[in-house]
């Protein structure tokens, strides 16, 4: 015999999900929060559309949260959690997803590309290592912000850090040198 599985309702937007989406905790449209009906899907799909909207209107002010989401193979670029790529929000923490879940966002790294360019810049010109030290710590935040928020710049900041921790270390490198002629 086989199990029913209860309909979830969104009250913010009245979007409503089918037993495939028990473990919901959020609204793939409008990111409101879903609630657990006591109607089964049958039951749901017997009636009318009239109906529908009336049971609707009682849920507005009768649901308690559900904490429950479903998961399949795509990732939240916030949470990680695994989600349908076709929702507009993460299930798991409510964030707004822009583009396709779990896809890189064409967003700019600021942080990576001033670590790169530093650690350029510290080649040519390296006041007492500063110059060497800001792009690593750049390129660090930058490598961060690629790997946390999902957007690009991961391999700039790589770049950052290594291209900075060679100046740093020839800067290290010709002040010893230096040293030892006197």
């Amino acid at each position: 015999m086989k199990e029913e599985k209860q309909i979830l309702y969104c009250k913010k937007c009245r979007q409503t999900y089918d037993g495939s989406y028990t473990d919901l905790k959020f609204c793939g449209e409008c990111g409101g929060p879903l609630y657990k009906t006591e109607m089964e899907i049958y039951d749901w799909q017997q009636l009318t559309d009239v109906k529908k909207e009336e049971l609707k209107t009682n849920w507005d002010s009768e649901l308690d949260l559900n904490n429950n989401f479903e998961k399949t193979n795509v990732k939240c670029p916030k949470c990680g959690c695994e989600i349908s790529s076709n929702i507009k929000f993460c299930p798991e923490c409510g964030t707004k997803l822009d583009n396709k879940a779990g896809e890189i966002r064409e967003e700019k790294n600021t942080m990576a590309i001033v670590g790169f360019v530093l650690s350029i810049l510290a080649g040519f010109l390296n006041l007492f290592g500063i110059i060497s030290i800001l792009s690593v710590v750049f390129s660090s935040i930058g490598l961060s912000n690629a790997n946390r928020h999902n957007v690009g710049g991961k391999g700039l900041s790589i770049a950052g850090l290594i291209i900075g921790a060679i100046c740093f270390f020839y800067y290290v490198y010709s002040i010893y040198e230096l040293l030892d002629l006197f």
